[in-house]
């Protein structure tokens, strides 16, 4: 139920903290990991491994429902020649904090959960159910962009997302 872990209700300094938290859970279980091995406790090995894919797992579940669940799309679909020239953002880099930051001054949001906190969204912002671009066949996702070789923008954020996930 928490925003943060999914880019909703436009709680995007808190998404950003998330993935950036998970990313270091994952850099501390491999450190644990490395130490374990050293230590030749083959179980803490394992231990450890898992947890860190878990966290690699969240860290990514919350990369990739930034192009599912924002309009990010919308945003920048109508500027690109080709789906492939849209640019993926890496919300943990310095620079896609920074483009985030300015893409909400463009009017950048995220998809209104009412089950969803802390809900930062401004009023009017279209709910999670007509943003969401987790499948082709939600509202948003099945609207296909003609100049983008008419794929849908589910598509395009599966590839953003898939890109990113890299």
């Amino acid at each position: 139920f928490a925003s943060k872990a999914h880019f909703d209700n436009c709680d995007f300094d808190n998404a950003i903290a998330y993935v950036d938290e998970r990313l270091k859970e994952v850099d501390s279980h491999v450190q644990d990991a490395g130490r374990a091995r050293d230590g030749g406790d083959q179980a803490a090995v394992e231990e450890n491994v898992q947890k860190a894919f878990f966290a690699l797992g969240q860290a990514l579940h919350g990369i990739q429902d930034f192009y599912a669940h924002t309009n990010y799309v919308e945003l920048t679909a109508d500027k690109a020649v080709r789906s492939a020239d849209i640019p993926i953002v890496s919300p943990w880099l310095d620079t896609g904090k920074q483009r985030i930051a300015a893409l909400i001054e463009q009017g950048l949001v995220s998809g209104y959960v009412f089950w969803g906190f802390p809900q930062k969204c401004p009023a009017g912002t279209p709910s999670h159910a007509a943003l969401a671009k987790d499948k082709a066949t939600t509202p948003s996702g099945g609207i296909k962009v003609p100049h983008l070789q008419n794929r849908n923008r589910y598509q395009i954020a599966a590839q953003l997302a898939r890109a990113d996930s890299q």
